[in-house]
């Protein structure tokens, strides 16, 4: 059961972690003050297991040998949707992101994706050194947006 969450705790490099912790700051901060601290921490949470089950999932179905992860970028892409729904459609709370802040996580989250394909793994690999968990980084950020744009839709009806 511990396996679900503390790979969150592991990096792989300091710029791996400075990156982690800054999304955490910046993005979980917002929520943190805005919603609150056990509300963060369910978010988190949430975030952390469906992100990490999602990259064992596909690790255990393509690799049969066993493959380390780690990271918090489930987390950090899950934060980026909720706190990018709330500033699109519910922004009473006042949360704030920059169109060039989406813009960088966006191309980010391409590099990841592109930088496990030819020929752009070549081209990439001087920047993204070790192989990324794409499935973390996907699974947190839908579920960020369809936990930040749930209240709109449920409004709705």
């Amino acid at each position: 059961v511990w396996r679900l969450v503390t790979p969150i705790f592991i990096h792989f490099g300091l710029m791996h972690l400075i990156f982690n912790m800054w999304w955490l700051f910046f993005l979980g901060g917002q929520i943190e003050d805005r919603r609150g601290t056990l509300r963060f921490l369910i978010l988190a949470l949430s975030l952390a297991i469906a992100s990490n089950v999602g990259q064992a999932l596909v690790e255990q179905l393509s690799l049969p040998a066993l493959s380390l992860g780690g990271g918090m970028s489930g987390v950090g892409y899950g934060v980026f949707g909720y706190v990018w729904m709330k500033v699109k459609f519910d922004n009473s709370a006042g949360f704030t992101l920059s169109r060039e802040q989406v813009f960088v996580m966006v191309v980010w989250f391409a590099l990841c994706i592109l930088r496990d394909f030819p020929p752009f793994d070549a081209y990439l690999s001087g920047l993204i050194k070790d192989k990324v968990g794409n499935t973390a980084h996907l699974v947190g950020l839908f579920l960020g947006l369809a936990i930040g744009y749930a209240p709109v839709l449920l409004r709705k009806r």
